[in-house]
């Protein structure tokens, strides 16, 4: 994933293989990438999305997806989402998936 950055955000899509939704577009723009990058701002659920593209990128290349996944940020926030729907979203996950979990913390 190589992008220059413009005036204009940039749009990423998701794979549905990474997260489990297939719903998710991401609108990243270039202020925020530099705040980011200076130190002024804190990581978001959008640059960790970004970096499970990342990682996903990276098992795919070591053919290791059955044995990792990745929650979406978005959805595991309980800002704007039901607490039953985070429950819902992350037990449909870890059975489905059958894979080992680690949760971290972000702010």
């Amino acid at each position: 994933m190589t992008t220059h950055l413009g005036p204009q955000p940039i749009k990423l899509i998701l794979k549905e293989e990474i997260i489990g939704r297939s719903d998710i577009s991401l609108f990243v723009g270039s202020e925020e990438i530099l705040e980011i990058c200076k130190g002024n701002q804190m990581l978001s659920a959008v640059v960790l999305q970004v970096w499970i593209m990342h990682l996903h990128g990276i098992c795919v290349q070591k053919d290791t997806t059955h044995l990792y996944g990745f929650f979406d940020p978005h959805t595991t926030q309980d800002v704007g989402n039901k607490r039953e729907d985070i429950q819902t979203y992350i037990m449909t996950q870890l059975s489905d998936g059958n894979k080992e979990c680690y949760l971290l913390p972000y702010y």
